[in-house]
Parts: structure tokens; sequence; C-alpha cells
């Protein structure tokens, strides 16, 4: 846990860093340049689910989630707006994926998905089906 906090703080930092450095004009000179951005190993270590799209949707979405190397038995979970279950999809491999999800035996309504790894829920967003 300290850890994963000194991580944390080191990421806060160097993102201090790169807002102070990036609009600096050159000594001498009246026009600004934006300094390059610098992608960190630790923007990809963590489990991440986006946002369906399209959100409303009427016959399909794309639930897109992104797994780590390190991620353990992961799932994707749908809930009704009364909290039950009504799909699993158990995900395997590493990186970027997608499920494709149909809503014609669905009724129109909201919708909860939640990210799981090894059992814990990871992130969770809310969807809504039209029709």
């Amino acid at each position: 846990m300290q850890q994963e906090l000194d991580d944390l703080h080191q990421q806060l930092q160097d993102l201090q860093d790169q807002i102070n450095n990036c609009c600096q004009a050159p000594e001498g000179e009246g026009e600004f340049r934006m300094s390059e951005p610098t992608l960190t190993a630790t923007a990809t270590e963590r489990a991440m689910l986006m946002q369906n799209v399209p959100n409303p949707f009427g016959q399909a979405t794309t639930l897109g989630f992104y797994l780590p190397e390190a991620s353990g038995e992961a799932q994707i979970k749908i809930y009704g707006s009364d909290g039950q279950e009504i799909r699993v999809y158990y995900l395997a491999g590493i990186g970027y994926g997608k499920i494709n999800l149909s809503g014609g035996s669905l009724a129109a309504g909201n919708y909860h998905y939640s990210l799981l790894i090894n059992g814990n829920v990871v992130a969770s967003k809310t969807m809504l089906l039209t029709k």
C-alpha cells in the first residue's frame, strides 16, 4: 500500500513538473512552446472500464476495457436497475478489448455494468437502453 502511495505521489509530482514547464517561452523569445507529453508505464498498469458507446443505445452498444498483464480472473457483469445480475462475460488475455452487447432481449431502462478482477469490483458504469 505504501509503495502505491509513493508511486502516485511521484506521478503527481511528474505531472506538476510537466504543467510548470509546458508553456514557458524560450528565453529571449516571445512565442510559447509545448513540451512533449511523456507516457509512463503506470498509466497502463491498472485495469480500466470504458463508458459504453453509444449511450444511450437502442439495438446494440460496445463496452470497452483494458486488462494489464497481471490481471488475474476478469469478468464484466451486467446488472438491471434492480441490482439483479443479468449477464456475465469472462475475459481472457491482456490489453484492450471490447464486448458487443445486444439490447434485443433486454427491456428499455437503466443498466449497470462492472469490471471485476479476482472477484473485486474495479470500476462500474451506467448505460441506458431505449427502444
